[in-house]
């Protein structure tokens, strides 16, 4: 008993393959879009939100970078004010 071939002769709807491909991409983009709703994350502040949640260091290293940015910005400031 010979099996039946899909692959000779077989006609293809034509688009089939880019109607999947956009159907997978508006499931992807809504997933995200819930995704988003769920965790009230606005789409402006998602690379802010992603550094936030893989930074790896200790509290105590986060205070100090941002004691170190507060510095510099106080130095602009001061250097600013003195020029213009």
């Amino acid at each position: 008993m010979t099996l039946p071939s899909f692959s000779a002769g077989e006609r293809k709807l034509p688009g089939v393959r880019a109607v999947l491909v956009l159907c997978m991409f508006a499931t992807c983009v809504a997933v995200f879009g819930a995704l988003l709703a769920v965790t009230r994350v606005d789409l402006v502040d998602l690379p802010a939100a992603l550094e936030r949640a893989l930074d790896t260091r200790t509290d105590g290293e986060k205070a100090i970078a941002a004691a170190q940015r507060a510095h510099r910005m106080t130095r602009f400031i001061r250097y600013a004010s003195e020029r213009f």
